[in-house]
């Protein structure tokens, strides 16, 4: 291998020294040029927004965007209808009382007295009613009227004296040929053309409670029952009964009502909602009166609609026959007029020691047991009030406050109800339990 290689270099000599020249062959050449820098780093990308955010998850769950655009377009259409109906309500409302209308519907309010009473007075009279009520002592007699406007008229009607009834309907049969408003100077007879005529009953003497907690077995049926019975739900039937025959004898007054922008006119009977539909242990008295009562205003509410359907008398297809379970509201107790005043503690000493014996321990629990001490968060008694003033007004209740907004009801689930309202904490509750199997109401 190396002589090869010095062999070659010997030749490449020899041929440089004694042969031809060899030609100069030049190769272009590159210039002179720079290294170009790195390119910059990209742009940090944009921050997402909400609306990129949605559109993602949209386009990943398109059923249920769908869903989601269909519930808001829903809502948006419900409380515009609603914001719709409530200014065309105020245009009739405002056009029916600044058209020189002089009132002459009559609501008959029974129980004055009681606390939810007064605003309930109140908010019937900024509706456009005469309230004719009734209360207990001839001292709430100038109260009310004062709190009025000159449209509120009292009368003395004692639930718990039978005797009183006949003069309270005298009173209120005279009532109905005055003036009103009755602060006003003048002539206090009004002409039989323009005379009121009873549009509405709301009783609320169903709401009294009975004195105290009280085994079943202790309580005096003939004396202290018989009249907590009678003031509870004996006299309220009385007066309707007699009320009802005004009502049903005016049809061409209903109809002018019903153009006027006036509902049906109706009965609304209110019981407190536990008594009437569960029927706790030693309250015995109040939740047999209530129950009587709220299945005489279902009898009450048959008859009627099936006279209406059959019948010949036309004043019957305009009257409205409604139970309204009253649960807690935030007012005082129900105790607008209680049979007994006794102090808890001291009633047991008029028990014999058998019936110490047998209930005295379940009594004590029941009256020191969390369960009686738990105070239930009350709704406003506006609440209360917005549902009878529509009752009266229309014949139903056309709305319900939910979250903040008042809701229509329609009237096909209004007539799924049939005639039966619910108001107050632990109202619809206690319809709930009340469907319960008997052997866990009996258990509990």
């Amino acid at each position: 291998m190396p002589n090869i290689q010095e062999a070659l270099n010997r030749l490449w000599a020899d041929v440089s020294r004694f042969g031809p020249p060899i030609p100069e062959i030049r190769l272009p050449m590159l210039g002179d040029f720079e290294v170009p820098p790195p390119p910059p780093p990209p742009p940090p990308p944009l921050p997402r927004s909400l609306l990129d955010d949605v559109t993602d998850w949209a386009a990943e769950n398109p059923w249920k965007a769908t869903g989601l655009g269909v519930s808001v377009a829903g809502v948006g259409l419900l409380v515009g209808y609603n914001a719709y109906l409530a200014r065309t309500q105020f245009r009739l409302h405002k056009r029916y009382h600044t058209a020189g209308h002089e009132r002459r519907q009559v609501v008959v309010v029974l129980g004055g007295d009681h606390p939810v009473a007064l605003p309930l007075i109140l908010a019937l009279e900024k509706k456009g009613f005469i309230i004719i009520t009734s209360v207990t002592t001839p001292e709430a007699v100038d109260e009310l009227e004062r709190a009025g406007k000159g449209y509120v008229k009292a009368l003395v009607l004692d639930p718990f004296e039978p005797a009183t009834i006949p003069i309270f309907l005298r009173s209120l049969a005279s009532t109905l040929s005055h003036r009103f408003p009755i602060n006003i100077h003048g002539d206090p007879h009004a002409s039989p053309a323009t005379h009121p005529f009873v549009h509405s009953v709301v009783s609320l003497l169903g709401l009294s409670q009975y004195s105290t907690l009280t085994p079943l077995e202790h309580v005096q049926l003939q004396s202290e029952y018989l009249k907590y019975f009678n003031a509870t739900h004996i006299t309220p039937l009385q007066i309707i009964q007699a009320l009802l025959p005004l009502m049903r004898n005016s049809p061409s007054r209903t109809r002018d009502t019903i153009k006027n922008g006036k509902g049906r006119k109706s009965i609304v009977v209110c019981v407190p909602a536990v008594d009437a539909r569960v029927g706790l242990p030693f309250l015995g008295p109040s939740s047999m009166s209530a129950a009587a009562t709220l299945r005489a205003v279902d009898v009450l509410r048959r008859e009627v609609r099936i006279a209406a359907a059959t019948g010949g008398a036309e004043g019957m297809n305009d009257i409205s026959v409604v139970s309204l379970e009253v649960g807690t509201l935030d007012i005082p107790p129900f105790a607008g007029r209680r049979l007994l005043d006794y102090d808890p503690k001291e009633y047991t000493k008029s028990w014999t020691p058998s019936e110490k014996l047998a209930y005295g321990p379940a009594w004590e629990l029941t009256l020191e047991g969390p369960g009686y001490n738990f105070q239930r968060k009350a709704q406003k008694v506006d609440a209360f009030v917005s549902d009878v003033v529509q009752i009266v007004s229309y014949g139903r209740v056309r709305s319900v406050s939910f979250c903040g907004l008042r809701l229509n009801v329609w009237s096909a689930f209004d007539r799924m109800r049939g005639g039966r309202y619910a108001v107050g904490s632990g109202a619809v509750t206690s319809f709930i339990v009340s469907h319960l199997p008997g052997a866990l109401l009996d258990a509990s």
